[in-house]
């Protein structure tokens, strides 16, 4: 996975100390950081309770105030990213209330009446408002691209990421809710037709405002091994296998037209939202359709929890050439994992394969109510000391570990480093090759 040009010029002044980003990445963060108390503050002045999305009538607010406290907390989350040794940085989604706004706060024709549960620990039941399709869907802002540019600049030339939702996520039949009154579509397939169409523009503004790196997060494929959604499925006359298929035409159609110089991840999770989840269940169903096929140049899987998630199984599929990024590091509990606990999960015996590196799982900032992995593990005071799941640098000594034990992927094929996608690979077929 070739993420931004190793060696690269970075502006001193604008993140501080100097260093090269290892490629491929080693260390990155996966998904949001926790906001800081100002930007939370501001946040909740700013949105009524519930907010899921910009609506119109929230596109036509003065955000100035807001938009000035995002700056401030995105500059600082970016230097001390870097610091912690990173080699892949983010804005820590702190212009999002939740991680699909890169899409939901583009379009018009959308509403948030609607809820969705997750489960925690504990067995209990947490609601969260999804988007309701009340009209046919429009373009109305590029949120990707105006972050990608801000990062650009508050970054100084180091790599960095822009996040959007996975184009799969639109094919899940009960979470899309496409109103009834014939206004907007008149089948889930036509939405998504559709809502790929415009991702693919969005992704296109991001890359041109100077993204090089797109994730995708939260595909339907957990959905699709969990028992008790795969019976709401059936009892609502889906069939799995029908699914799967519209589920992997979609992640291979946003795709494409893509520069082959962009790196493009998949980032497969569970949801995490105040510490609870949407979906169990082993991926190793799916793990041929998946990783075998899919042209991602990495995919970024959680694993914290083996008796929910299941094993490493998996990983036998991984197409040559992809790059496997273990998500084992929990963000849904502020206990921190020990460095040799973890290592011994990825070293246990008969592991069948080792082309993976570790990170933390993510969502340890998520929608606006507070995660119980608290502001004081969020980053460590030296590199390598403790190892907090809501701190970036906590993982960056435990991968260098990792990587140490094998030849470095950053080798060539060809002219082109080992996690590239060939140009061919992004079409619609969605083939192996």
């Amino acid at each position: 996975m070739g993420v931004g040009v190793p060696g690269s010029h970075v502006d001193v002044g604008a993140v501080g100390r100097v260093r090269p980003a290892r490629s491929p990445a080693r260390a990155e963060t996966v998904g949001s950081l926790l906001r800081p108390a100002a930007l939370r503050a501001a946040v909740a002045r700013y949105y009524d309770e519930g907010h899921s999305a910009v609506l119109a009538e929230e596109r036509a607010r003065d955000a100035s105030e807001l938009r000035t406290i995002e700056d401030e907390a995105i500059r600082e989350a970016v230097r001390r990213q870097i610091a912690c040794g990173l080699d892949v940085v983010t804005d820590g989604e702190f212009r999002r209330w939740m991680f699909m706004n890169s899409f939901y706060d583009a379009v018009s024709g959308v509403r948030t009446d609607k809820t969705v549960s997750f489960r925690n620990a504990d067995g209990e039941d947490v609601q969260l408002r999804i988007h309701e399709i009340v009209d046919r869907l429009r373009p109305a802002d590029s949120p990707g691209a105006r972050e990608a540019a801000f990062m650009r600049e508050a970054s100084g030339g180091f790599p960095f990421k822009v996040t959007f939702p996975a184009a799969s996520i639109f094919t899940h039949p009960l979470t899309t809710v496409v109103g009834p009154d014939g206004r907007g579509y008149t089948s889930l397939e036509e939405f998504v037709t559709d809502a790929v169409e415009i991702e693919r523009g969005l992704v296109a503004d991001a890359i041109r405002a100077g993204a090089t790196s797109i994730q995708f997060d939260f595909p339907l494929y957990p959905y699709l091994v969990d028992p008790a959604w795969v019976a709401r499925f059936e009892t609502r006359g889906r069939r799995i296998e029908a699914l799967v298929e519209a589920a992997i035409a979609a992640d291979t159609e946003v795709l494409r037209d893509i520069p082959d110089d962009v790196t493009v991840a998949l980032h497969i999770c569970r949801g995490n939202f105040r510490s609870s989840w949407m979906c169990e269940g082993s991926l190793e169903p799916l793990a041929d359709r998946v990783f075998g096929e899919l042209p991602y140049d990495a995919f970024l899987v959680e694993w914290d929890d083996r008796r929910r998630e299941g094993g490493f199984e998996p990983i036998r599929s991984l197409r040559s050439g992809a790059l496997m990024v273990m998500g084992i590091v929990s963000t849904k509990s502020p206990a921190m994992e020990t460095e040799d606990a973890l290592l011994a999960r990825i070293r246990r015996p008969r592991q069948p394969d080792r082309r993976g590196r570790p990170v933390a799982e993510a969502g340890a900032g998520g929608p606006r109510r507070r995660s119980p992995v608290g502001d004081v593990n969020r980053w460590t005071e030296e590199r390598g000391r403790g190892a907090s799941q809501s701190d970036p640098c906590a993982s960056t000594p435990r991968a260098r570990r990792r990587w140490s034990t094998r030849r470095s992927w950053s080798r060539r094929r060809g002219g082109r480093s080992i996690g590239s996608v060939p140009r061919s690979r992004r079409s619609t077929t969605g083939s192996a090759s």
